[in-house]
This record gives structure tokens, sequence and C-alpha cells, in this order.
């Protein structure tokens, strides 16, 4: 890592190893191939077009994870701009906003031209767009226009390289600013944390937006050399593994949720179907690991794709941490468990909340330095969630700091433990433990229906198990799912 210092670096790291430069990246959606060395060569023909051709210091990026993205993000990063990364799942008008509030008016497209104009009217500006696709100004004629030309990347490791937002659990949305040298140092601690090499394959699943997918799918991948393929959406992937047969998968827990449910459903339509042909119907043949995280994982998932020599890893991580804090290597081993701190951080419990210390925190919170001071416990970084190491020196989370139910007799409570106890029913699909007054109530959703009388069943199992304090006094029945934010957490200030 000594010359890696950027994440230009690990671009150019790998396409000038013979073994990894001629690594693919397969993009189904566009019906194009290509390998390292085009990326690199590609993408300095956008660095020097952004260079010559875009004002500010700034391009958002409102795309699918293609091989045009990839020449579009590597060739801001090697320009010295920031890339803003942002969800194009969003409504226009909040686009609108991110871009305003971060001062950018240059963005790379995938989405319908007819959105980039809805967005600049309600920006009242005229953006600088180059769309991914073919049109007047696209990425294949950047290429055309500058490939071959001299480029040599001057970059600062301490710079800031992107700019992500958090979704969080209220809808605030907050931009992230993360250096080189926060996003390269989890890189490599996701090197020396797991054991993907450059014989395996994955299957991108996650938008660029979402940082572990960026740093995994993106800067990890490329940097290893380990062949990546583009589908043409996540319901193209899902349907596809048979045929793409990837080895790696990287997912948040709802995915995880869906192929382990998808599991069961091909072996209840042939019973007695041998292992190896379900799993090859669903997964391909090939599949070893899945890297998993964004959200708690469902421990009954992970033991599913257990049986099938699949090996769920679930990790723990922040935005504002570049992202990943901890890797969980064996999760068939410890299903409940959140993993090992990665090693570049250090961490400490201080009245039950994780704070750390280290080089992958973020930078801060652009333009908003108060919400930025409030994450601090002198030089601690304060995470906000619940947890403990258990006796394998794991750090196993039970809920956030801003979710705690204080009783008037002083007594602490974490709703998502309780709630992880109701997930353990399989008929309960979603479900809110809160204060309701004086009362814990729990608010349960199941997509089949359920009966009051079974609702209270459940509780009063679950209370057998929890001490008095703690346990639920009313169960309510939710007749439509939970709203939820844009990354599929349940918004509950506002259940």
């Amino acid at each position: 890592m000594n010359n890696i210092l950027t994440i230009w670096d690990l671009l150019e790291d790998a396409a000038k190893d013979k073994d990894r430069s001629v690594k693919q990246y397969i993009d189904l959606k566009n019906d194009e191939t290509h390998d390292r060395m085009d990326l690199y060569k590609d993408s300095k023909a956008m660095a020097l077009y952004i260079q010559e051709n875009i004002k500010g210091d700034k391009v958002a990026f409102l795309c699918s994870t293609t091989y045009k993205f990839l020449v579009g993000f590597f060739g801001c990063i090697g320009s010295g701009k920031t890339t803003v990364i942002i969800n194009s799942a969003l409504p226009d008008e909040m686009i609108a906003e991110l871009l305003l509030s971060t001062e950018t008016f240059a963005v790379v497209y995938d989405i319908n031209v007819l959105r980039i104009e809805h967005i600049e009217k309600h920006m009242n500006s005229k953006l600088k767009a180059i769309s991914t696709y073919e049109s007047v100004t696209c990425i294949t004629n950047v290429i055309q226009k500058y490939l071959g030309k001299e480029f040599i990347s001057e970059l600062v490791p301490e710079a800031m390289a992107v700019i992500a937002f958090t979704s969080g659990t209220t809808g605030k949305m907050k931009g992230v600013m993360l250096s080189h040298k926060n996003l390269v140092t989890n890189v490599f601690d996701l090197h020396n944390g797991t054991d993907y090499t450059i014989d395996d394959r994955v299957v991108s699943l996650l938008p660029p937006s979402h940082v572990f997918g960026l740093n995994v799918e993106v800067l990890l991948a490329t940097y290893l050399g380990i062949e990546l393929v583009f589908e043409k959406n996540t319901a193209a992937a899902f349907k596809g593994f048979n045929r793409t047969e990837p080895t790696v998968l990287i997912m948040v827990p709802m995915m995880v949720d869906l192929l382990a449910a998808k599991l069961s459903r091909v072996e209840d339509k042939i019973p007695g179907a041998r292992k190896a042909m379900v799993k090859e119907s669903v997964t391909g043949s090939r599949l070893r690991a899945i890297g998993c995280g964004g959200a708690k994982n469902n421990h009954r998932s992970i033991l599913k794709l257990a049986q099938y020599e699949i090996n769920c890893r679930p990790g723990y991580g922040m935005t504002e941490l570049s992202p990943v804090i901890s890797i969980n290597q064996n999760g068939f081993d410890n299903p409940f468990a959140d993993g090992m701190l990665v090693e570049s951080l250090k961490m400490r419990i201080k009245d039950g909340e994780i704070q750390l210390q280290g080089p992958t925190i973020a930078l801060g919170y652009y333009k908003n330095e108060e919400e930025w001071k409030d994450m601090w416990d002198g030089d601690w970084f304060k995470t906000g969630d619940i947890g403990y190491l258990n006796e394998k020196n794991m750090i196993v989370l039970t809920g956030r700091v801003k979710n705690l139910i204080i009783t008037s007799s002083g007594e602490n409570i974490s709703p998502e433990y309780i709630e992880e106890k109701y997930k353990a029913f399989p008929q309960v699909s979603e479900v809110i433990v809160k204060a309701d007054g004086d009362l814990i109530t729990a608010v349960i959703y199941c997509a089949r229906g359920m009966e009051q009388v079974e609702a209270d069943n459940i509780t009063r199992e679950i209370n057998k198990t929890l001490p008095v304090f703690s346990r639920i006094q009313k169960t309510s029945i939710r007749a439509q799912e939970f709203p939820i934010n844009i990354s599929g957490k349940i918004l509950r200030n506002i259940v």
C-alpha cells in the first residue's frame, strides 16, 4: 500500500500489472466488455475533458454502475475534482436541492434527459450534462476526442475525493466528505480482512451512491482485478445468477433475505432435490461468499445460505467511516455478530456507545460544521450505535443511542434488541418497538395478515425472555408496510 495513496493509484496500479490489467468489466446493460487497461486509458481521456471543459470543483453522478460510470468516476477523480454521488431514485426536486447545496453544476447521468431538464427547472440553473449513453455530449464522444493524449494525475491523499449522502432514519440528508486517504485506507482494510482475489467474479448489485457498493464493487474490485459484471438492473441480476455465475456478491440484508427465501421456495417446489441442483438454479454453482452491510442482518437468512456452502459475511459500517467498520468472515459460525474491527481503527465503548478513532473517519459534513462537531466526544468519533464485544472479540450491535427508550424508573431499553426477537417469528414481516406514553409498544406488520390473538401470543413468548422493565405492554397490528428511506430503513420518527 505504500505507493497507493489515492483512488487514481488503485486504478493505475491494476492497469500496470500484467495479470490484473486484462481482467474484465462485462457490461451486459450496454453490451460491451473492457479490461483494466481500457478503463485506465478511457479515464485519462475523461480526466482531460473534465479539466478543460468543466468549471467548478465538483461533478455529480446520477448513474447506475456500468462501465461508462467507471470511466466518468475515475476520470473525475483523476482530474482532481470532487465526485458528488447522488442516488438517482431520489425525487428530482431533492436532487436539485443536493446539487445546489453542494454547489455542483456539472453532472454525468444515465437517467432520462427529461429528468435532467426537470432538475434544471428546480435549480433555476443550467447544468453541464454528460450522458453515459449515446448523445451529442456523451462519454463515448469524449473518449474518441481525448484518447491517447498525455495525462498525469497530481492528487493529494488528504484532499476531498467524494461527497456521499447519508439518508439516516429521519429523512434528513447530509453530505459526507470523504478523502482519498479515507477510502483507500478502507479498501486495504477490506483487502486484509477478506479473501477476495483476482480469481473472483462479482455481479454488481448496489448503486454507486451506496458507499459500501462504491468501495467494494468499484474500488476494491478494480484494484484486485476481480471480474465485474453489470446487469441491466437488479431484477435481471437476480434472475441471471445461474448464467453469470458469480463467486462473490455484495448485498444489503434485504437482498440476502430475498436470496434465502428464493432457495426455500425452490426447495418447497422440488422436494428431495439435491442441494447442488437447488443452488445452481438460484445462485449459480460457484457462489461462495456474500459481503453484507447497510443494516442489521437476519441470522436465519445467514444460516439458510450456509446450508448451500455460501458464507454470508455480515459487517458493520457507516458512510462517515468510508464505510466499513467491522467484518464477520464466518457468518455461519457467528450469525448474530457484526464482525471484527478493521485493522486501521481503534474502538472504545463508552456508556454502551461504540466510539472510534482512525484514518477512515470522514473529513466532515459539507457546510455543516456544527452537526459534525456534535459527532465527537473529545477525539473519539461517536457512532451513535450501542453494542458490545462478545467472547470472540466481535462487535455485536444492539441498537441506536437516539432510539433508546428511557423509562420513568431510569431504565434504558434498546428497541432494536426486542425487535430482533420478533423477527425470529417467520410471520412477522416488520416491527417497531417504541414508547407510547408510559407503555412500551410493539407495532407489527405482517404481509399475509395477522389476527390480534396471534400477535398477543408472540408478544407473550417474547416477554418471557425479557426483564420485567422492558416487557412489551401493548401490541398493535399495522395494515401497511412502514415508511422507509431511500436505503430501505424504516423512518422511525414518523411511525
